[in-house]
């Protein structure tokens, strides 16, 4: 399953990826700002 992941995260982009995959939270690229999972 792990592939898959890293399907999607090519696939949608590294962002959109860390903010849906992520647990806890993450920083996108339009400044660094904080989203809470």
């Amino acid at each position: 399953m792990e592939a898959l992941g890293y399907a999607r995260f090519w696939r949608a982009g590294a962002t959109d990826h860390v903010r849906l995959e992520s647990p806890v939270v993450t920083f996108d690229d339009t400044g660094g700002s904080a989203h809470a999972a």
